[in-house]
């Protein structure tokens, strides 16, 4: 008898529990909506992983305005459920041809951030931009930020340009390639290989 109602009570409390996980939202037991999405800005994990991507962007007029390659893209949301500004997505290896009227630009370094919805990438490691298809004369610096679609890059860190002929350092950068212009903010200083 003692036992009959043992297994009447667990009998009891089983379906009290399954009733209970029943009427309850998932979100609600396991916290994972309210942990990642709200309170976090981003996952911990990629929502997607691509290896070995290629992408281009054409202008109005359907000319070519710059692409990428990268060995791996892990695209990271703000929220799980949805596409939005906050998302972005880091680099492994990025390498950038924005192309202009005269000859395109390359850009490549070690990793990069794309965010601002693909307005704004953030490199670094290794970074390096030239012109030509020798790359004869290079920029390189540890951190740089492209602007593709205004056709801006820019820097605080330390540049140096490197040519056949010397070398130029300083401190910070602005490039328009709309205007072909490279303005140096400051410590700036030019080394000349003699002729």
């Amino acid at each position: 008898m003692k036992y009959n109602w043992f297994y009447i009570c667990l009998a009891a409390v089983l379906t009290g529990v399954v009733i209970m996980l029943w009427d309850t939202r998932p979100e609600d037991l396991l916290k994972l909506d309210r942990y990642m999405v709200r309170e976090s800005p981003s996952y911990d994990f990629p929502y997607a992983v691509l290896q070995n991507a290629t992408s281009s962007k054409f202008d109005e007029n359907g000319d070519l305005s710059y692409s990428f390659d990268a060995a791996q893209l892990e695209h990271y949301r703000a929220d799980f459920h949805q596409a939005g500004p906050e998302d972005y997505m880091l680099m492994r290896r990025p390498f950038f041809t924005l192309f202009s009227e005269k000859s395109p630009w390359f850009i490549s370094a070690s990793e990069g951030k794309l965010s601002d919805d693909g307005e704004t990438l953030l490199l670094w490691e290794q970074v390096r931009v030239w012109q030509s298809s020798t790359a004869d004369n290079q920029l390189i610096t540890s951190e740089l930020i492209v602007k593709p679609n205004e056709r801006h890059i820019s820097t605080d860190m330390s540049v140096e340009i490197i040519g056949p002929q010397g070398k130029i350092e300083a401190v910070g950068m602005v490039v328009d390639l709309n205007e072909q212009k490279i303005r140096l903010l400051s410590n700036v200083k030019g080394f000349h290989e003699p002729i």
